[in-house]
């Protein structure tokens, strides 16, 4: 096995690679014994589940990230490597299915081996076809494949890997593993992730009599409020209040919340800041609930993930399936803005339509193309006013077709009027050339009405009008 250089940035993948490799391994091993004797399924159930979730998450970033960056891989390589990906996925399948079943049968041990023997093939492949390759980048450039690979694991994956380290890492490398994800994600808020309990157990701590202010209001046929459907309320030890959510405490309150335990709005008893049901009476929390974010929602349809990096709750499938978080930015972007210009702790910064904080608020936020970001209900409402950037006057949509139309306009114009005005000097805003123009004919042609939005004169290095006089 290839051994990665102390503090190297591909310390981390070969620590994943060790986990992987040994959990599959004794996955292998238990199945054949499981098949005669059935106390074990379900603890193989339970680490099947992590391995699922662990592995798919690492070949979908080796086919996003490592691969694409390895130009000089060979065709045959990188078609071993989707075979294999395509082959293990198939297995993967297939023994899920097979382990769902109430007896296990040695189909089953049979086809655990072959996943093993798959997996443990791919991984071999990949120390001694990827990694020699990417040792030769400079460290920058590992640390920021890395940083994408990271980027693109959820909670749920991360917290999965982390119950694969206890089990097939030593004490040391456990704790050089955390070092080598807490130096990737340096900058984010993965270390308050880090020190959060896991798998705290719900405590009844009591029963409330609520006031008035405690009934529930209808969300969707749903008990919540407008901003969740839930079952339980906040109990604010900061006020004395019953809130149906954090939100609801923010706009009511000039204060910061306190609380740590939540009301049941079915049967009133109150109990710790966990689990999606109540410990009394059964009756549903939440389908999500987030512990770290006193965090609760009934529907379904209303996705949410958390993201351990920005340390909150946002809406979306999750990193990994719709976005990503992106350590430069300190940002989850879609994952259709993979190529994204980067300003370095951009989140930090408030909306620039309606100046309330990007980070922490859940809304949606949009990243413009030349890097800034607004929220996206902002976003929509000011491109209908104005296609620039409040803050860098760059056009925060595609303009080529508009560009055109304002070039039919001024060709239907006769050559002397093209010709009227002095030289002069226009700056654009997209590409920064500066371009020397002999008339004036956007600028008649926007004073004129013909043309309903502020434009300049003609860009030679971009073709475009988004310019402005010197």
């Amino acid at each position: 096995m290839l051994a990665a250089a102390p503090r190297s940035p591909l310390s981390e993948i070969v620590h994943v690679h060790q986990c992987l490799r040994q959990e599959v391994t004794e996955i292998a091993q238990l199945t054949s014994q499981a098949v005669a004797d059935p106390s074990l399924i379900d603890g193989i159930r339970a680490r099947m589940r992590l391995l699922v979730q662990v592995y798919t998450s690492h070949s979908s970033a080796e086919e996003r990230h490592i691969i694409p960056e390895l130009v000089e891989l060979d065709a045959e390589t990188r078609d071993e490597l989707e075979e294999q990906h395509a082959n293990q996925a198939a297995l993967l399948d297939r023994l899920e299915a097979l382990m769902a079943q109430p007896v296990w049968t040695p189909e089953c041990a049979a086809v655990a081996d072959q996943l093993r023997a798959s997996i443990v093939l791919h991984l071999r492949l990949e120390e001694e076809e990827l990694l020699p390759l990417l040792c030769k980048r400079q460290p920058h450039q590992l640390g920021l494949v890395v940083a994408h690979v990271i980027g693109d694991r959820s909670s749920f994956v991360m917290e999965s890997l982390l119950a694969l380290a206890d089990a097939a890492l030593t004490a040391g490398d456990k704790a050089a593993f955390v070092d080598e994800l807490r130096g990737a994600a340096k900058g984010s808020r993965f270390e308050d992730w880090l020190r959060v309990p896991r798998k705290r157990a719900p405590e009844l701590r009591g029963e409330l009599t609520p006031g008035p202010l405690a009934l529930a209001t209808q969300f969707d046929g749903l008990p919540g409020c407008a901003h969740y459907a839930r079952g339980c309320r906040v109990v604010a030890r900061c006020c004395g209040q019953l809130y149906t959510c954090a939100q609801c405490h923010a706009e009511a309150q000039a204060h910061a919340l306190q609380s740590d335990c939540v009301w049941c709005m079915t049967c009133g008893a109150v109990q710790s800041d966990a689990g999606q049901q109540c410990v009394r009476c059964r009756a549903a929390f939440g389908a999500y609930t987030c512990a770290e974010c006193g965090i609760y929602e009934l529907r379904a349809s209303e996705r949410i993930y958390h993201c351990p990096y920005c340390g909150v709750c946002r809406k979306g499938a999750g990193l990994g399936v719709d976005f990503f978080h992106c350590f430069v930015c300190s940002a989850d972007v879609s994952t259709t803005l993979r190529g994204h210009t980067c300003i370095e702790g951009s989140t930090c910064n408030a909306c620039a339509i309606c100046c309330e904080d990007l980070f922490s608020l859940r809304a949606p936020v949009h990243h413009v193309p030349c890097g800034h970001l607004l929220h996206r209900a902002c976003f929509e409402q000011a491109v209908r006013a104005d296609f620039r950037c409040p803050q860098c006057r760059k056009a925060m949509i595609d303009m080529r077709d508009v560009w055109r139309r304002v070039d039919a306009l001024a060709a239907q114009l006769p050559p002397a009027a093209q010709a009227a005005a002095a030289v002069a000097r226009w700056r654009c805003w997209d590409c920064a050339h500066e371009t020397a123009s002999s008339g004036s004919v956007v600028a008649d042609l926007v004073r004129e009405g013909v043309i309903g939005i502020a434009l300049g004169e003609k860009c030679a290095g971009c073709g475009g009008y988004n310019t402005t006089a010197l």
